[in-house]
């Protein structure tokens, strides 16, 4: 039974992690860049789902609540998300959609978005 609930967690995060993308305004080819693998595995995430105790395991979980936290901050408004994402922030003296192709950037993404979140 343990196995059947790891098969299924990991095809449950890979769809999560598909929407959380496509709520960012990711391509296909930067959501690849992001989680460190081939483009055309990013078609398949949703067949063969992502290993559980993986680096693109942890790196989806980060890549989830960044869209989560935005969604909140926005009201589920996509696009006001997606400005967020693809427009240069003066705090962060980086474009969000770039910054988080780099593993150090997406958790100085994260952590804006979560200490953000703190303030509302």
């Amino acid at each position: 039974m343990q196995a059947r609930v790891n098969h299924d967690q990991e095809h449950i995060l890979a769809k999560a992690l598909i929407r959380a993308s496509e709520a960012l305004g990711l391509q296909k080819k930067e959501l690849a860049e992001v989680v460190g693998v081939n483009p055309s595995q990013i078609s398949r995430l949703q067949e063969t789902g992502i290993k559980t105790a993986s680096k693109e395991w942890e790196i989806a979980t980060y890549v989830i609540r960044i869209a989560r936290g935005l969604h909140a901050l926005n009201n589920g408004d996509s696009k006001n998300t997606q400005h967020f994402m693809s427009t240069y922030n003066q705090i962060l003296q980086a474009t969000p959609k770039t910054e988080i192709k780099r593993l150090d950037g997406l958790l100085r993404i994260l952590n804006f978005v979560d200490a953000f979140r703190g303030k509302v």
